[in-house]
């Protein structure tokens, strides 16, 4: 999750980073990475949830679901800037 976190601070903070957030940016950090949590959870099917997933497996299922939000949130941010 800390690399979730750090990319969504590159996202969110004018420093790009966790370290110079501020408390307002830190906030929002937290709360996209707890949508993020949820959202990931969401799409995991019942048949996997059943079956214990290895720690590495949900790294990589989680980290490609991030890679596919984060595209989606970029996507959205470049529409509202044009």
């Amino acid at each position: 999750m800390k690399e979730i976190k750090r990319e969504i601070a590159k996202l969110i903070s004018n420093s790009g980073d966790c370290c110079g957030a501020t408390w307002e940016e830190l906030r929002k950090i937290d709360k996209l990475v707890n949508l993020f949590k949820s959202y990931a959870r969401s799409l995991v099917p019942e048949s996997i949830k059943v079956r214990k997933l290895s720690e590495e497996d949900a790294y990589e299922y989680a980290h490609r679901v991030f890679q596919e939000m984060r595209e989606e949130i970029l996507n959205k941010i470049n529409k509202e800037n044009k």
